[in-house]
């Protein structure tokens, strides 16, 4: 069974609001699984401007901060909800690099200042 299936045959059982968080959970696993219209479907029902396309989310929602596995937190440009391409150069022994893109969750764990703002971080 196709994932996106799943989801919608999810939603048929229980219907999901906007900004329902079943809508952001489909859309992290979409993203994980490459499912770039099961990601898009998800990403728009919960509330999320994304452009029409097949291929992968590539837009700019601004800046972030992730937390590495290694426990590094690094700057990064969220190319969508859930992916970053991290534009700060991380330790050698992190195994990531400039220009990598990560998975997050988005879930904000603390926040970072950056041009008298307040940034939020993510794992």
């Amino acid at each position: 069974m196709h994932d996106r299936t799943a989801y919608e045959q999810a939603l048929e059982l229980e219907p999901w609001d906007a900004q329902d968080p079943a809508y952001w959970n489909a859309g992290i696993a979409a993203t994980a699984l490459e499912d770039w219209p099961a990601a898009r479907w998800a990403w728009r029902g919960y509330g999320v401007p994304i452009s029409d396309g097949d291929g992968p989310i590539e837009e700019n929602f601004g800046p972030g901060v992730v937390r590495l596995p290694v426990g590094e937190s690094v700057w990064g440009t969220r190319i969508d909800p859930a992916r970053m391409a991290l534009s700060s150069i991380p330790m050698p022994e992190s195994g990531f690099r400039y220009g990598d893109i990560v998975l997050h969750d988005g879930e904000p764990r603390g926040s970072r200042v950056a041009g008298g703002g307040s940034i939020p971080s993510s794992m």
